[in-house]
């Protein structure tokens, strides 16, 4: 069973008659690298604030590691985030930089700030100034920074925005040696889908301030993948036509009664053959599956 280490329950955030965060419920299980999709402006920036206390909550309540209330002050101190970047101090080196804020924050193991430099990958340049490094770099640099408290959950926004392909790749290998050496919890907001796709294990898509889906990886992937649609005036004996016929065994039949059939290799028009010769009517079939950015597409325009 699923350990959850933050649940929502409702969460708004108001400015005045602005609403940037509507009703929004959902949870982040521990060990997700769990993904926050939405358009510029969809309101991810003001949930993740409100989730690590930069911002107040106008309704709704959450927990982060079973607590709430007055006891989220303490908790919050296990969590790491990068929502606003951090005031670096352009002739100081990453090294220096992060001692500064170890030493503002109160943190006397100073040793830690090695094993953190190797962990974003930064080894190589500790004693470069923050203003000799690249965009990447500096990107790695907040998200050492993010890690300062020895968090377990990581909430990190936009953190690829930006950023070459290159450095986008060689920050996903930081992002995965966290979650799977370091047993962190990632929390990664973004505007792609399909950046995040490759991380990503669980997924909330938000528009307008409103969640409108909450699914993993999995359930993303048959939503998408290319499957044939079926549909029939008797779905019990076409069940029976595609297993003892046509061998097709990778099959569900969706909440509209249609069967969609997942398995590879399909050919519409044997598989219609076969049923007319069994005195079965097909009303439909057709392939369906999308793009992840079509998806996202679709799912935007819809709400």
């Amino acid at each position: 069973m699923h350990e959850a280490i933050l649940t929502a329950n409702g969460l708004t955030k108001k400015y005045g008659d602005f609403t940037a965060i509507n009703n929004a419920s959902f949870t982040v299980n521990k060990g997700d690298i769990f993904g926050l999709i939405g358009r510029n402006g969809a309101g991810k920036t003001t949930l993740l604030k409100m989730i690590t206390g930069l911002t107040d909550t106008t309704g709704g309540e959450f927990s982060i590691f079973s607590k709430t209330g007055d006891d989220l002050r303490k908790e919050r101190r296990r969590i790491g985030c990068l929502i606003e970047e951090p005031a670096f101090f352009k002739n100081m080196t990453v090294e220096q930089n992060l001692r500064y804020y170890c030493l503002q924050k109160g943190i006397t193991n100073l040793k830690q700030i090695n094993s953190i430099i190797d962990t974003i990958g930064l080894s190589e340049g500790r004693q470069k100034k923050f203003r000799q490094l690249s965009q990447g770099m500096k990107q790695r640099l907040g998200i050492g920074f993010a890690l300062l408290d020895n968090p377990d959950l990581v909430v990190l926004d936009e953190p690829v925005n930006s950023i070459d392909p290159i450095a986008v790749s060689e920050l996903r290998e930081t992002f995965f040696k966290l979650n799977r050496e370091k047993e962190v919890t990632l929390m990664i907001s973004s505007h792609m889908l399909s950046e995040l796709y490759t991380l990503a294990n669980r997924f909330l898509i938000i528009d307008q301030g409103k969640i409108i889906k909450d699914l993993t990886k999995d359930e993303l992937d048959a939503e998408c993948s290319r499957c044939t649609m079926l549909q029939t005036d008797d779905q019990s004996r076409t069940v029976t036509v595609l297993e003892d016929i046509l061998g097709i065994t990778e099959y569900t039949v969706t909440d509209k009664q249609e069967l969609k059939i997942t398995q590879a290799d399909i050919q519409p028009i044997l598989i219609t053959k076969a049923l007319v010769e069994n005195g079965i009517g097909v009303s439909a079939i057709y392939e369906s599956g999308v793009t992840l950015e079509e998806y996202f597409r679709q799912l935007i325009s819809g709400n």
